[in-house]
């Protein structure tokens, strides 16, 4: 799952919640049953968790693309600064 795929899954699984809470409220207060409550609302849970869960393929509509090792080693060696003149580590200056 890309990034965008994940953004759009919480967005999914958020409206689904959202929507269900609303339905478990309604259902709860028309019927007076806080267990119908839950029960809407566990199956919203339910229908997030498969909506949300595997990885679709609209979820994954914008892969990530990796460097390659030899892109990677030359830009390494482009960043460490080549060292000349010092074999031992030792100052030439004395104190």
């Amino acid at each position: 799952m890309d990034l965008v795929g994940q953004e759009r899954c919480e967005h999914i699984f958020q409206s689904v919640l959202l929507a269900s809470l609303v339905a478990a409220f309604c259902a709860g207060w028309v019927f007076e049953s806080i267990s119908l409550s839950y029960m809407v609302l566990g199956a919203g849970v339910a229908v997030g968790g498969l909506l949300c869960t595997p990885n679709w393929g609209m979820f994954n509509r914008h892969p990530l693309t990796f460097a390659s090792a030899e892109a990677l080693e030359a830009d390494m060696a482009a960043a460490v600064p080549q060292v000349k003149g010092r074999a031992g580590g030792k100052s030439s200056t004395s104190r």
